[in-house]
């Protein structure tokens, strides 16, 4: 899956839960921060990683010190 597609796929929370580990956390973070730089990137994945485990049912999964991190 291309970046754009990626990031598409998450924020639209079509992206599955199992294609969702660490490694795509770490991507997502990447990708956002080479457009938006570190504050744009934290507003960006926060946003992103809300709506997503929100839309999973599992908002309690958001960490706001491991997102930072």
């Amino acid at each position: 899956m291309r970046d754009d597609e990626f990031l598409a796929a998450l924020e639209s929370c079509a992206l599955k839960e199992q294609d969702f580990g660490h490694a795509a956390h770490v991507r997502a973070a990447y990708l956002y921060s080479c457009a938006a730089g570190f504050e744009g990137a934290l507003d960006k994945i926060r946003r992103a990683l809300r709506t997503y485990v929100a839309a999973l049912g599992k908002a309690d999964r958001y960490h706001e010190t491991i997102t930072v991190a």
